[in-house]
């Protein structure tokens, strides 16, 4: 059995059907299970093919010569014991390229199929990112409006106090603080607005709470904190039903208290006092 070395230097005589019998038959059960080999010989069949009309007739080597006219004259004397294949065998010969070139086509195809399938990963998890990006903004945009209208809600309060000019002002302080805070309301409205100034810095877990007072009971109003020592809290009571006797501020914990001040009055002023 030859190896693909040895038929590869046949191939050339086979492509041009010098071949002998034996080299054809070795060519031929070769080529049929070595897709390598397969390749070569149709190159050079190919090659054979169009040498006649790519380049002038030449003379041929000896041995060439030989190979050519020993050839045709085995089979001019009906010499030739081997037949030529047949079309089964022909297809034989032409399944290693054709299985090559299937498995070549099958490796495309799976690697085309992946890389497809990547792209279209890419483009979810972009699609993902930027639909990510766009809620995570019309939550900030929201949280920004919100905010802009309870400012906007505050300033309109405060300007409607200040507008009043019935509204009166009381001082909420204590004694030996240089803490202290101004109300302003509106009895008509029943809304009003309280400032600070000098407010001590709280320690971390605590806040400022202003509460109003009615019938003995301290009714909650909102928490602030602060940095500077400043503050500006509106206040709106139309949900008590008794007149308001008084207000104050305590330092409660976070997130403030519920029913009534934990530690005490911080600030406070009676308004039957002012």
């Amino acid at each position: 059995m030859m190896d693909c070395t040895e038929i590869l230097d046949v191939l050339g005589a086979y492509a041009l059907g010098a071949a002998d019998p034996e080299e054809t038959k070795w060519v031929e059960e070769h080529v049929a299970d070595c897709v390598k080999c397969w390749e070569e010989l149709e190159r050079e069949q190919q090659a054979a093919a169009l040498l006649s009309l790519a380049v002038p007739i030449e003379s041929v080597s000896p041995r060439l010569e030989a190979r050519i006219i020993s050839q045709a004259q085995r089979d001019k004397v009906g010499v030739r014991t081997e037949p030529r294949p047949n079309i089964f065998q022909r297809l034989r010969l032409g399944w290693p390229a054709t299985a090559g070139a299937f498995g070549v086509a099958s490796v495309a195809a799976i690697v085309f199929s992946s890389a497809l399938q990547m792209q279209v990963q890419d483009l979810q998890d972009e699609n993902n990112r930027l639909s990510q990006e766009v809620r995570d903004s019309t939550l900030t945009l929201q949280q920004q409006l919100q905010q802009t209208d309870s400012v906007l809600e505050e300033q309109q309060a405060v300007f409607a106090v200040l507008s009043d000019d019935s509204a009166p002002t009381i001082k909420v302080s204590a004694a030996g603080q240089d803490a202290a805070a101004y109300y302003s309301w509106s009895p008509e409205t029943k809304k009003g607005f309280i400032r600070c100034e000098n407010m001590p810095a709280l320690p971390v877990g605590k806040t400022y709470q202003v509460w109003v007072t009615s019938q003995k009971v301290a009714y909650p109003i909102g928490t602030f904190s602060s940095e500077d020592g400043t503050c500006q809290v509106t206040t709106d009571v139309n949900f008590l039903d008794a007149k308001p006797a008084g207000i104050g501020i305590s330092v409660e914990s976070l997130p403030g208290a519920l029913e009534h001040p934990t530690g005490g009055w911080m600030l406070y002023a009676h308004f039957s006092d002012n």
